[in-house]
């Protein structure tokens, strides 16, 4: 269950061009919170702008009472946001959402005993620009449960790279892709995970063991990117977990200002989901990207 609380900025700084890292003290949503979920800022003293801003979860600190969340700077809201100095005062709302699958059939991988039998004991972690956002804090609840993450993380440029080191620092083997060639691959980063698998070994690949039976991919980005990952897990069999970025306006499934569409997998019937409610993480199969 989410909360409307009154949380404290701990610190901020920018880590690249425009994009901000936010540390809060929000003790009851870091104890609720799960990789992928997110929260909803109000960013303004007083009704302008009037709603509130979704926010990935990047990291979740239940130890300490703490939620970091990174963003863009984009317009009057964040502005407001990234003029906040510790000390101040931010009103939250959240844990809201569904987040990832780590396995179990639930998302609670930051609180739960390691699971060293889980059935991928590889995950690929594939962020574009500020898609990032959710998954260092997924990158730090696998590495709770003992599996191996790589984690793929693309950029227009070098100066615009988000959080390699923490993601390094995660436990995860990192590759990083820039559309420039300024550092990394040259090219998207759905380019630099294909280049990847093939890569691997051909005993690695086969479809009835080792790799294929054992790894998964959890993305967030631009719809572009993701789609195109899409096809690319349709083409190697590797299961898929998005988290969607849209607009929204309540952040509590009432407004459906946030619909997408999704595809049944049984029948192919088309049905449509809340982002801010269903989701924001679905599965990679089902979500209809190519629109």
């Amino acid at each position: 269950m989410s909360v409307l609380c009154t949380a404290t900025v701990v610190s901020q700084r920018e880590v690249a061009s425009r994009h901000f890292l936010l540390e809060l003290k929000a003790e009851a949503v870091a104890k609720k919170a799960r990789p992928g979920q997110f929260v909803h800022v109000r960013c303004s003293d007083s009704f302008d702008p009037l709603l509130r801003r979704p926010f990935s979860l990047h990291r979740i600190l239940p130890e300490g009472g703490t939620i970091v969340i990174l963003y863009r700077l984009a317009g009057r809201g964040t502005a407001w946001l990234a003029s906040r100095r510790p000390g101040d005062s931010v009103e939250v709302m959240g844990p809201l959402g569904n987040g990832f699958d780590l396995g179990r059939g639930d998302s609670s991988g930051l609180t739960e005993k390691a699971d060293k039998t889980s059935r991928f004991p590889l995950a690929l972690l594939v962020g574009g620009g500020v898609g990032a956002a959710p998954l260092l804090a997924l990158a730090e609840a696998l590495r709770a449960q003992g599996r191996k993450t790589v984690a793929f993380i693309g950029a227009p440029s070098r100066d615009r790279l988000l959080q390699v080191p923490a993601f390094a620092a995660a436990g995860a083997e990192v590759v990083t892709a820039t559309d420039d060639g300024s550092e990394g691959c040259r090219g998207t980063v759905v380019a630099a995970l294909e280049n990847w698998l093939k890569s691997m070994p051909a005993s690695a690949k086969d479809a009835g063991e080792g790799f294929r039976a054992g790894a998964e991919v959890f993305a967030c980005g631009p719809k572009a990117m993701l789609f195109s990952l899409q096809q690319l897990c349709l083409r190697e069999g590797l299961p898929l977990q998005v988290s969607l970025e849209e607009r929204m306006g309540c952040g509590v499934g009432a407004c459906l200002s946030c619909v997408c569409r999704l595809r049944s997998t049984e029948k192919g019937e088309l049905k449509y989901a809340r982002v801010c409610a269903e989701g924001p993480v679905f599965r990679g199969e089902e979500v209809c990207l190519n629109e």
